[in-house]
C-alpha cells in the first residue's frame, strides 16, 4: 500500500470522476476515515514495469489480455487497477482479494479509454502549462528532440520519452507532468483512424505542429488524403489564441492550414525561412546558417535539416533568443536506430527503428550525398503498413537503390525480394538477398564476410524486420541489436 497521499497524481475519487468508473467493492481502497488509503504516483500498462504505488491498466489487446496479469502488477507494488467491467466475473475472486490487501479496483466499460480520460483530466490540473503537440509521417521524434533541447535552454521542459506517442503511450507520457513543469513537448503518433483525435483530446496542445504527409501507414488509411485529414485533426481542439505549423513544401500545406482557428505558420528551407544556408557535413551532421551564427547540428541528411527548420519555427515562436537555438541543436544526441553512426573498422548508418517509402528514399538520397573514400553499402528491408501500395512502393525502391552510388546492395525480406526478382537485374552491383526476418540472423555471418575494412553500411528497415539484430555481427558486438 502507497502511503505518500500527497504525491498522488489523482485522487481515488478524481479517477472515479474523470473515468466514470465505479469501485469494487463499497470500502475498496478507503480508510476508516472514507479518505484514500491509497494513490498512485506512477501509471503502467505493463505488469513488468508496475512498481510500489503505481496505476495498472489492464488493456485488453488482440493477442493479449492485460487482465490476466493483474495479479502479478500488484505483487510488483501497484495499488491501483483499471478494469473492465466485463472481467468481474472470471476475476471477482482476486479483486475481492485485493480490496482486502488496499488495492482499489476501479471498474470501467474500457480500459484504454478510461486510461485516455484519466490522463486528460490529469493534463487539466496544469492550466499554466505550454503543450505542444507534434505529428507527421515522419520525423516527429527527431522534431520533439529538437524542440524539446532548444526550449529546455530557458523553460522547465517535459516530453515523451522515446517514442511513447500512441493511443497508450502519450497518456503514459502525460503522467510525467509535475508542477515544475512549464512547456511540455509530446509527440503523437497514429495507426488507425480517429487516433490523432483521441490523443488530442488528452493533450489538448495549444502549439502544434505537423511535420509532413507521407505513405507512412498507408496500407490502413488508404490514401495520403485520408492520412492528411487524420494529421490535421491535431488541430481540432484550437481556439483563436493557438497556434500550428505546417511544411512550405507539402503538396498539403493549404488543405493543412484551411479552416484552422488561431494563428497557422509555415516552415521549412525555403526562400522565407530564417536558415539562411545548409551545408552537408556528412556523417557529422549539417552546418546550418542562422541569425549569423553557424549551427553545427549532428544528425545527418537534409530531412533532418528540415526537422532542425521546424524545431527553430516553434523556438522563435517561444521567443528564444538565436544563441540558445543554436546551443539548444547542437546539444541533440542522435538517437538509437534513427540515422545513428557506429564508427568502427565498418562504418555503420543504423537507421532501422522504422521506415516507409519517404524516409527509405531520403536514406538513400542521404547515401548518395556522403563523399566518402570507400565502398558504400545499402541493406534494405521491407516496410510494413503499405497496403496494395506494397509491390509499386517496393519496386520504386529497388530502381532507386540500383541507381544509388552503392556499388553492394542487400534486399531483406519477401517484399523486396520480390521487387527485386521482377527487375531481372543484370547490372555490375554485386547484390545479395535475405529472404525474410527469420533469416536475418543466419545470413548475417555471410553478409559480414562480405564485408570490406572502411565500407560505409546504411541499414534502413521497419522496426517488423528487426534489422538491428545484424549491428553485433557487423561490429564484433560494440552495438546491441535494435
Amino acid at each position: 500500500m502507497c502511503t505518500q497521499k500527497n504525491e498522488s497524481l489523482l485522487s481515488l475519487d478524481e479517477l472515479l470522476r474523470a473515468t466514470g468508473g465505479v469501485l469494487f467493492g463499497a470500502d475498496g481502497g478507503k480508510g476508516a476515515d472514507g479518505k484514500d488509503a491509497c494513490v498512485f504516483t506512477s501509471v503502467s500498462t505493463d505488469s513488468r514495469t508496475a512498481e510500489k504505488g503505481a496505476l495498472f491498466a489492464a488493456l485488453k489487446g488482440t493477442s493479449c489480455d492485460g487482465h490476466s496479469f493483474i495479479e502479478k502488477a500488484c505483487e510488483n507494488g501497484a495499488s491501483v487497477v483499471l478494469a473492465m467491467n466485463s472481467s468481474v466475473k472470471e476475476f471477482s475472486p482476486l479483486y475481492k482479494a485485493l480490496a482486502k490487501r488496499g488495492v482499489s479496483v476501479v471498474l470501467t466499460e474500457n480500459t484504454l479509454h478510461a486510461l485516455q480520460k484519466a490522463a486528460a483530466f490529469y493534463v487539466a490540473k496544469f492550466p499554466a502549462l505550454q503543450k505542444i503537440g507534434i505529428t507527421g509521417s515522419s520525423g516527429k521524434t527527431t522534431v520533439k528532440e529538437c524542440v524539446a533541447s532548444i526550449l529546455s535552454q530557458s523553460y522547465s521542459v517535459v516530453m515523451n520519452r522515446g517514442n511513447l506517442n500512441s493511443e497508450t503511450g502519450l497518456p503514459l507520457s502525460v503522467f510525467n507532468i509535475r508542477p515544475h513543469h512549464q512547456i511540455g513537448v509530446f509527440e503523437m503518433g497514429m495507426n488507425r483512424t480517429g487516433e490523432i483525435k483521441e490523443l488530442a483530446d488528452v493533450l489538448f496542445p495549444q502549439t502544434a505542429l505537423i511535420t509532413n504527409i507521407g505513405t507512412a501507414h498507408i496500407g490502413i488509411l488508404g490514401s495520403t488524403d485520408n492520412i492528411a485529414e487524420e494529421k490535421k485533426r491535431i488541430f481540432s481542439n484550437f481556439t483563436a489564441e493557438c497556434t500550428g505549423f505546417v511544411p512550405e513544401d507539402d503538396p498539403y500545406k493549404e488543405f493543412l492550414m484551411r479552416g484552422v482557428p488561431g494563428t497557422m505558420h509555415t516552415f521549412g528551407l525555403g526562400k522565407k525561412s530564417p536558415v539562411t544556408k545548409v551545408e552537408d557535413a556528412g556523417l557529422k551532421g549539417s552546418r546550418l546558417f542562422y541569425k549569423n551564427l553557424q549551427i553545427d547540428f549532428p544528425l545527418c541528411g537534409i530531412h533532418n535539416a528540415k526537422n532542425a527548420a521546424a524545431a527553430i519555427a516553434v523556438a522563435e515562436h517561444f521567443g528564444i533568443a538565436p544563441h540558445k537555438i543554436k546551443a539548444g541543436l547542437e546539444s541533440v544526441k542522435p538517437l538509437s536506430g534513427r540515422m545513428q553512426i557506429l564508427e568502427g573498422d565498418i562504418t555503420i548508418v543504423k537507421d532501422c527503428y522504422n521506415a516507409n517509402p519517404d524516409s527509405m528514399g531520403a536514406a538513400i538520397d542521404f547515401l548518395n550525398s556522403v563523399c566518402y573514400p570507400a565502398r558504400k553499402v545499402l541493406v534494405l528491408g521491407d516496410m510494413f503498413e503499405l497496403g496494395k501500395s506494397e509491390g509499386n512502393a517496393h519496386a520504386r525502391l529497388v530502381n532507386k537503390a540500383l541507381g544509388s552510388d552503392a556499388e553492394f546492395i542487400v534486399f531483406a525480406g519477401k517484399a523486396f525480394n520480390k521487387a527485386f526478382a521482377e527487375q531481372k537485374y543484370a547490372g555490375g552491383k554485386k547484390i545479395m538477398l535475405i529472404p525474410d526476418a527469420e533469416s536475418v540472423e543466419k545470413c548475417a555471418p555471410s553478409l559480414r564476410a562480405e564485408l570490406r575494412p572502411g565500407d560505409l553500411v546504411l541499414i534502413k528497415a521497419s522496426f517488423g524486420m528487426a534489422l538491428g539484430r545484424l549491428v553485433p555481427f557487423l561490429t564484433d558486438g560494440r552495438e546491441g541489436a535494435a
